[in-house]
């Protein structure tokens, strides 16, 4: 929850503090099949509160992954599935989206290709596609990641200038991951991220990759248009190739 906010009536004058605060619980399941088919979901109970006002939501996502050849898979995604949330006698849907995506190692598997479509309720449709350049550092023990991605809007957009364009580099050595990404947002500016993640051992090992997560749109665009998706791993719309049996409802 927030820290007590305070209230003001209609005349403008104080009316005490109120707090307001939101949850949210979640559990997923997933499994591979035969056949290169991996499948999963995750179930979600949302938990609203302003003031005195409640409201609460059941929601699930879905998600399969099929692996077409060694190189190539395919991925669908269907989110936020469920109930409205209501307060009083007024109901919101949830922002649902479908997406359906597909990507491609090339160059020795170092290059990867991706495209995806979204669509969300109530807005119009996305085409997204990116490329990730991953060169193996230090005999394979640690890995630098590059990528480049765009996003367009089919519906069209308000925003004046150059927009849609993400990227970003990685470094990726053991457990240790250090991003960067970068997203244009024409007249409204850019929005630049940093992160750092550690990633637990496992008994098997496997190279280091870098991941990075595209960056957040300013909050004059989410005033605009409801943000239509979750963060995702390489450019705006990749399916990275990395993806496993838990995340299958994070496909894309």
């Amino acid at each position: 929850g927030t820290p007590p906010i305070d209230a003001f009536d209609e005349f403008g004058n104080a009316a005490g503090t109120f707090k307001t605060s939101d949850l949210a619980v979640a559990g997923s399941f997933g499994r591979s099949f035969p056949g290169g088919l991996s499948a999963g979901l995750t179930a979600k109970i949302l938990q609203e509160k302003l003031a005195d006002l409640s409201a609460g939501a059941f929601s699930v996502d879905l998600g399969a992954l099929y692996q077409l050849n060694p190189r190539v898979r395919a991925g669908l995604f269907a989110g936020n599935l469920g109930s409205s949330l209501k307060q009083i006698s007024q109901a919101a849907s949830q922002a649902s989206v479908i997406r359906l995506g597909v990507s491609g190692l090339m160059a020795r598997d170092r290059l990867m290709g991706t495209m995806d479509f979204s669509k969300q309720l109530d807005d119009d449709p996305e085409l997204r596609t990116g490329a990730e350049y991953r060169l193996p550092l230090s005999g394979g023990k640690t890995t630098f990641a590059a990528r480049m991605g765009y996003r367009l809007e089919l519906g069209g957009t308000m925003i004046d200038g150059l927009s849609g364009l993400t990227g970003g580099v990685g470094l990726g050595t053991g457990p240790l991951k250090l991003d960067y990404a970068f997203s244009l947002w024409g007249n409204l500016g850019s929005t630049h991220v940093f992160s750092l993640g550690y990633e637990g051992l496992t008994s098997k090992s496997r190279a280091p990759r870098a991941s990075a997560r595209p960056a957040a749109k300013p909050k004059a665009v989410e005033e605009e248009k409801k943000p239509s998706r979750p963060a995702v791993s390489a450019p705006a719309g990749a399916l990275g190739p990395d993806i496993r049996m838990k995340e299958a409802t994070d496909l894309l």
